[in-house]
């Protein structure tokens, strides 16, 4: 393969432990000695989730990573993808013309850009968020830093979307990653008589959330999120049932708590770090309902 396209933007390198470095990527199995980054806005934050798939992408799959990517950039979260083409590059774009934020994960030199069509999504990325890579200017791109570079597009986020994928695509490693790392995977279902959506479904009967709107990744993500705060180093369990308990209507914490068998505090704990994470909204009367819940 060849060096990546030369004449970029100045890659700044942060190691860990610098104030720069991204503080969940050191606690990853794997994390790297360094980071290269350009851009406007970096580190990336917290809320991030990453939204990947086949490169070549169905128009049903280029829609639904837009569609996804818009409304989870619309909700303030960033959007952390690998730049490739089809549903990479749908998804950045969508997250800009939202007017979020977004992060490429390149697999090396993160002031360039790579594939050298990618050059005006590029620029467009590091004007209003970054790029990273594990490796500087000038390394020699080959398979296997793509591989690597996967696990640092879960290790950014919260969890991880799968638009779509055949059964030997990229976006597999990066679920398999974020299984490896306690976040979530998510795929979004497809059409079964079509090669790039055997790796999705593959990922569906492995135990992946199936989601069709923004919305429910949300819920994700706020899940993921409360589940950190509140027992740090184990799965959102205790989010996700609290999520789950407000299907059926706006309730409080106390009904919540007697319904799940915990304790009140920990269930109000559960439904604060949901509404700072935008999953859970407070209504009237102290009662607690889904993000998108119309109920008063």
């Amino acid at each position: 393969m060849p060096h990546p396209a030369a004449g970029g933007a100045a890659a700044s390198r942060v190691r860990p432990g610098d104030a720069a470095f991204p503080a969940v990527l050191s606690a990853i199995p794997d994390p790297p000695a360094q980071l290269f980054w350009a851009g406007a806005r970096w580190p990336p934050p917290r809320r991030a989730v990453a939204v990947v798939g086949a490169r070549g992408a169905s128009p049903y799959g280029l829609e639904m990573a837009a569609a996804l990517a818009g409304g989870l950039a619309r909700a303030g979260i960033c959007v952390v993808s690998g730049m490739a083409r089809g549903v990479d590059a749908a998804a950045h774009r969508a997250a800009l013309a939202a007017g979020g934020e977004t992060v490429a994960v390149l697999a090396a030199a993160a002031g360039s850009a790579y594939p050298p069509d990618m050059t005006v999504l590029h620029a467009d990325i590091l004007a209003a968020g970054a790029a990273c890579a594990e490796y500087p200017d000038g390394t020699p791109l080959r398979p296997g830093l793509f591989v690597r570079r996967n696990r640092l597009v879960a290790g950014l986020a919260l969890g991880v979307v799968v638009v779509e994928a055949g059964p030997a695509s990229g976006a597999l490693g990066t679920a398999a990653a974020a299984r490896r790392q306690g976040r979530f995977v998510a795929a979004v279902p497809g059409d079964v008589t079509r090669e790039n959506s055997l790796g999705t479904l593959a990922l569906l009967r492995g135990g992946a959330v199936p989601v069709g709107d923004a919305g429910q990744v949300i819920a994700l993500a706020g899940a993921q999120a409360a589940g950190a705060q509140a027992e740090p180093g184990r799965a959102p369990d205790l989010a996700a049932a609290v999520l789950r308990g407000l299907r059926g209507g706006p309730r409080a914490a106390d009904a919540l708590a007697a319904t799940l068998g915990v304790g009140a505090a920990r269930v109000a704990a559960i439904l604060t770090a949901l509404e700072l994470a935008g999953a859970v909204r407070r209504l009237p009367g102290g009662r607690y309902g889904p993000a998108g819940d119309g109920a008063r």
